[in-house]
């Protein structure tokens, strides 16, 4: 049964094996389109292969131009060195490349100069620039509209900081460099600093003493530069496909951000591969796939390939699931599919987590472990896999105080988390492709009983809240939603199809009514997900501060709702039905900013109202 599966990967795990993979990945600076992470895709492949995994690297061009559906590909680009040092009123040096690689702001072009720096803010506005010409420009805001002002109103390089982090933390940025972007020229370097940094700067102003700094990027745009997928396989007895994703890129370190995902799935993997090859596991009747690469583009070029995603059933993603929630904080969560493409995956891994982190459990974590499973949000290669139908969960240690920064390090890395992370997933994946007789009958009552459990729970929430409307959309909505995703257990599995069907007609007797299906009908114009960065390129600046205005309102909820509204969007649901499967999976979010994200889509030409 599926517990015996947990617990037989979960022994045979290394967490030692785990941290050595991870150690060697955090020392690779792995930016998409670098050198870095060809050479990390190698030396994974090698430690794969080294412990008798099938495993094979695909190669994908990248070039600032190619798009791989809605995302344009990164420019091949790789940094040697850099540094920042004030040279007025003291000399000193304040970050190193050698030390913090996140010195060096992600694609920036080559550079030494010096300059006074003057304070923009968050550098989102051209006011914010007006005493830019001539000076280096010093910006706590998001990079993509700040470069591109800093240019366009003359300074001669950015520094940008992150006020969220630890004061030494220095964040990683990324700039919105692409092809045209190369053929324009008229680049300026960009460096960033930490909070102490910014506020050693930030203090020489006010006392009126001209901060003059010193910026050396040592960089070079570089030409035939590819995207690596890393891909193992357990071969099965159909041409149906369950698979498990852990991106490979970010700075260096990167530890839990993603190097853990990486080696907690290497490992697991490894894990399955050796009971196999011992008889200790039957082999699975679908092939499982574990893939490894630049974070959504890698996974994009690879599904571009091959042509789709016919065949794939399942998928389990994998990032940053390693952090000591002791050190660097954080929940550890299981990200649910979309409502709209719910799954009987999520009880699957939510029940290996139970077991792992339960009383009595195997598990030594540093303290006690927190679990706690969310509605789906996007941000990670799980989008990739939902947005084509294909339910996908995310395992996420979040948040992380330490999140995209030079002091996400090994150090603040729990080996037990790397090896709960990687059992549940690859247990349930293994699960999912070997269940048979008595074992799908299981998955469907146990799936129910789960399901049962989950809508009173979220009826229980907004009566709570008092939430009327929510409660009334989940009434109506959670029943149909979560009766297909027991019907889906019999069409995979044809020996539990008459008790999944009973199981699920049972559900949708809980319904509270019919589903309003008025409003307009959109339909999406693009495959794959969403991407914010054409949405704000194709809305121009002031759509771009609109949109950026929802989504701070919002915070995380809408990195749920706003992708999970157009992956409903296929031209056969009203709005009213839509805004009602948001009501019920996300509770209270308001029409007008829904509305208004809904013209935002439209005028950026992703979505379009169907002809009646």
């Amino acid at each position: 049964m599926f517990k015996d599966v947990v617990r037989m990967i979960y022994e045979e795990f290394s967490t030692k094996g785990a941290m050595e993979l991870l150690y060697r990945v955090t020392s690779f600076h792995r930016i998409p389109g670098s050198p870095g992470l060809e050479r990390v895709a190698e030396a994974l492949s090698e430690w794969l292969r080294s412990r008798g995994v099938d495993v094979e690297i695909r190669s994908y061009p990248t070039d600032g131009r190619k798009r791989y559906y809605l995302f344009k590909s990164p420019v091949g680009w790789e940094v040697r060195d850099g540094s920042v040092e004030l040279v007025r009123p003291e000399r000193r040096v304040l970050h190193r490349f050698i030390d913090a690689p996140t010195v060096v702001a992600t694609y920036s072009p080559p550079g030494d100069l010096e300059g006074e720096v003057i304070d923009a803010g968050e550098g989102q506005s051209p006011k914010d620039f007006r005493r830019a010409k001539g000076r280096i420009a010093l910006v706590h805001g998001r990079p993509e509209h700040a470069y591109r002002l800093a240019r366009k109103y003359g300074a001669i390089a950015v520094m940008f900081y992150e006020k969220r982090l630890p004061p030494d933390a220095v964040p990683y940025r990324r700039l919105p460099i692409y092809g045209e972007d190369l053929e324009e020229g008229g680049l300026i370097p960009a460096v960033a600093v930490s909070n102490k940094t910014a506020n050693i700067i930030l203090s020489l102003m006010r006392r009126a003493r001209r901060p003059v700094v010193r910026i050396r990027v040592d960089s070079r745009y570089r030409e035939n530069a590819h995207l690596p997928v890393v891909v193992a396989t357990i071969e099965g007895g159909s041409d149906r496909e369950v698979w498990l994703t852990a991106h490979l890129c970010h700075p260096s370190p990167g530890a839990n951000d993603n190097a853990s995902g990486v080696a907690s799935l290497a490992e697991a993997f490894r894990s399955a591969v050796s009971l196999l090859e011992a008889g200790k596991l039957d082999r699975p009747k679908m092939i499982i796939k574990a893939l490894w690469s630049a974070e959504y583009y890698g996974f994009l070029a690879y599904v571009k390939e091959r042509g789709g995603v016919d065949g794939v059933v399942a998928s389990f993603n994998l990032d940053m699931v390693g952090g000591s929630q002791e050190r660097a904080g954080g929940t550890f969560t299981p990200v649910r599919t979309p409502l709209g493409n719910y799954s009987f995956i999520n009880f699957l891994v939510e029940a290996a987590l139970e077991d792992l982190v339960s009383k009595g459990s195997p598990v030594r974590t540093e303290t006690r472990l927190k679990v706690l499973p969310t509605p789906y949000t996007a941000g990670s290669d799980h989008d990739v896999l939902n947005s084509f139908g294909v339910p996908a969960v995310m395992l996420i240690n979040w948040p992380d105080k330490y999140y995209h920064s030079s002091l996400d390090e090994p150090a603040n890395i729990d080996p037990e988390m790397l090896r709960i992370a990687g059992s549940a997933a690859m247990a349930s994946a293994y699960f999912i492709s070997s269940a048979r007789g008595e074992e799908v009958v299981w998955l469907a009552r146990a799936t129910f009983n789960k399901l049962v459990s989950i809508y009173h729970e979220m009826l229980n929430e907004a009566e709570y809240n008092g939430w009327g409307k929510v409660l009334r959309a989940r009434r109506k909505i959670l029943p149909h939603a979560f009766s297909k995703a027991l019907k889906r257990i019999g069409e995979l599995y044809p020996e539990a199809a008459e008790v999944s069907e009973r199981l699920a007609g049972r559900l949708q007797r809980l319904s509270g009514g019919r589903i309003k299906t008025g409003g307009k009908v959109y339909r999406r114009r693009f495959e794959g997900p969403l991407s914010m960065g054409e949405v704000r390129r194709r809305l121009g600046p002031e759509g771009a501060r609109l949109l950026g205005g929802i989504m701070r309102k919002m915070g995380l909820a809408g990195a749920g709702w706003m992708f999970s509204t157009v992956y409903m969007m296929d031209g056969s649901r009203g709005m009213e039905e839509i805004y009602a499967s948001i009501l019920a999976e996300y509770g209270a979010i308001d029409r007008r900013l829904f509305n208004r994200y809904l013209g935002l889509l439209v005028k950026a030409g992703l979505i379009e109202e169907k002809p009646s």
